[in-house]
């Protein structure tokens, strides 16, 4: 699970099964192509569609439950630190939380 903030990140599932695993945190499941439900221009369609509502203000995923702050740091001094993403199971139970930095040396 990754946010992106402060810009929005629409997350495509490239398989179902992928998908239903973590539908919290995926905007758009492409395993539709793969089983046959719709053609690459449809859910390109889809895709497309959600990038208008996106950019319209809709929020994202991630955006909905506030995930991905603790990601970004938009002045860190050096390469040495690392995020590491909080011990939840589902966004639910990660919404809110941020991320501890662990220096990596």
């Amino acid at each position: 699970m990754f946010g992106c903030k402060p810009a929005p990140s629409i997350k495509l599932a490239t398989n179902t099964p992928m998908y239903k695993r973590m539908e919290e945190d995926m905007d758009v499941n492409c395993g539709t192509i793969l089983e046959g439900e719709e053609s690459v221009q449809e859910c390109g369609q889809r895709i497309f569609d959600l990038i208008l509502k996106t950019a319209s203000g809709q929020p994202t995923k991630s955006e909905s439950f506030d995930f991905g702050g603790a990601e970004f740091a938009p002045w860190v001094l050096g390469a040495d630190h690392v995020i590491v993403a909080p011990s939840c199971v589902s966004m639910r139970e990660c919404a809110g939380r941020a991320a501890p930095l662990r220096n990596h040396t």
